[in-house]
């Protein structure tokens, strides 16, 4: 039986669901949509009973989304159905997992007995209405937003995995997201202030408290002094174009902080980073073309720390840093501690400016060499200047 269909009006509801991985559980903001509809039959006399209707969504473009849904026995009087995307209860609900930045078409589709599923015509474009689900933060394209609530996720390794497809966030309707990063396509994932505790990121392989952060990603909070990272082993930034802006990062133990090893055109701007005698803070061995600029970095505990290890990096600049090694160097199995070191090696056409660090230059019998900034003979064409030793 051949059935008209006119929309009548749509409005969402954004609600909180929550997904468990098999080591870590993050929240995310499911997005549903109510949607109201009109049924006639082919001669425009509205349906009563029921009917089974399925869902497509389409881009602009006409390509198939993600997302599909079906609602069995909705209830039709006088024509008009009610349905809540996202919220299926048999089958299961699909959550509306688009990211509403683009315009998108929905297609309704009526099953028959005797002819199985027709798609209505023609599909229908969604308004102002359905983009609400992005109401809640500042759309722009290629950007996550990290929050306690109104967020994508509650946590940076959640996005991370939300952004590349990583589980939970592995399967329908999930998988990676588009576009894919790349220098022509970064992404921001925008942390807003709180305390975010990071259990670590599926992406890349899961160690706890690890976040491997993609090439061509910025993780960007709201100042040291109101978004902070905890939990924190290591945050690598080993690709090309990583970033990290205005964020307090807290590491746990013995750890080394931020690994920059080997990256590329990646830069940690206005964080302040905490650690127990961390080894190193901030790893910049064969890093190319990078920067570490106004951070403040503090080792606490009682061993010895490294603040920056620069051996073998190419091209970077280590500028207008406060790094403090003072509250280090207590027991006499410590073996020292450097707020700057090449650890031995070489570094090539790279710039130490106007850091200030803070270290003791004795301690407890036995202790090795302590130091602010060390260089090797072998350095090529660097400057170090305009840095402040504090003893």
């Amino acid at each position: 039986m051949m059935v008209k269909h006119v929309m009548i009006a749509s409005c969402l509801l954004i609600v909180s669901l929550a997904f468990t991985a098999p080591v870590q559980a993050y929240t995310h903001i499911a997005k549903y949509m109510n949607y109201q509809g009109y049924l006639t039959d082919a001669s425009g006399v509205p349906i009563n009973g029921t009917r089974n209707l399925r869902f497509r969504m389409y881009d602009q473009s006409g390509a198939a989304c993600n997302w599909v849904e079906t609602h069995n026995n909705v209830t039709l009087i006088n024509g008009i159905f009610n349905v809540t995307l996202g919220a299926s209860a048999s089958p299961a609900a699909v959550v509306v997992n688009e990211t509403f930045r683009k315009p998108y078409l929905l297609q309704i589709e009526v099953y028959h007995p005797a002819s199985g599923w027709e798609a209505m015509s023609p599909r229908h474009v969604l308004t102002n209405a359905a983009y609400a689900m992005a109401s809640r933060k500042v759309v722009y394209q290629q950007v996550l937003t990290v929050a306690a609530d109104g967020g994508d996720t509650t946590t940076v390794s959640g996005a991370i995995d939300m952004l590349m497809g990583a589980v939970p966030f592995s399967n329908p309707p999930y998988g990676a997201m588009s576009p894919a990063p790349s220098v022509s396509t970064p992404w921001v994932i925008e942390v807003q202030g709180g305390r975010f505790n990071e259990s670590g990121t599926q992406y890349g392989g899961f160690s706890y408290g690890t976040i491997n952060v993609p090439s061509n990603v910025t993780i960007r909070g709201q100042g040291w002094n109101a978004t902070e990272l905890s939990n924190i082993n290591t945050i690598n930034l080993t690709g090309n174009g990583q970033a990290l802006e205005s964020l307090m990062i807290t590491g746990m133990g013995d750890t080394n902080v931020i690994n920059m090893s080997g990256g590329t055109n990646c830069y940690i701007r206005e964080c302040k980073i905490e650690a127990q005698h961390a080894t190193p803070a901030i790893d910049m061995t064969s890093a190319t073309s990078c920067e570490v600029v106004e951070n403040n970095i503090v080792c606490l505990g009682p061993m010895s720390a490294r603040g920056i290890i620069t051996s073998g990096m190419e091209a970077c600049r280590i500028e207008d840093n406060i790094i403090d090694m003072a509250n280090n160097i207590v027991y006499a199995s410590s073996t020292g501690s450097y707020g700057i070191s090449t650890a031995g090696g070489n570094m090539n056409n790279c710039y130490i400016l106007e850091n200030v660090i803070r270290y003791y230059s004795t301690g407890a019998a036995g202790i090795g060499p302590s130091y602010g900034i060390g260089v090797s003979a072998g350095d090529s064409r660097t400057q170090v200047s305009g840095n402040v030793f504090w003893v």
